[in-house]
């Protein structure tokens, strides 16, 4: 069964989350506590696999070296992240 779980990440810089096999990220925000999150949807009865999130602020570089999928941006007051997921092996860089 498909569900929706949230998964804190660090504003800046590189998260890794062990996520179920398959897990689509579908959204980026500030919770309710003022944590930066993403959310994904996920089959919870599929194996975890590790994958990798990557937040940086506008202005920032980003290495040109890693394949990323936006997921999406947070305004966290008036601070800007764009968040991506580090698509293939992290691990090789």
């Amino acid at each position: 069964m498909k569900t929706i779980w949230k998964y804190e990440i660090k504003k800046l810089g590189f998260t890794c989350l062990e996520l179920p096999k398959g897990a689509v990220a579908r959204s980026c925000d500030i919770d309710m506590e003022g944590n930066a999150c993403v959310w994904f949807e996920v089959d919870s009865t599929q194996p975890t696999e590790s994958h990798f999130i990557l937040a940086e602020g506008t202005g920032m570089s980003i290495d040109p070296s890693l394949t990323l999928s936006y997921i999406g941006m947070i305004n966290d007051d008036g601070y800007m992240w764009y968040i991506y997921e580090v698509v293939g092996d992290f691990n090789a860089h």
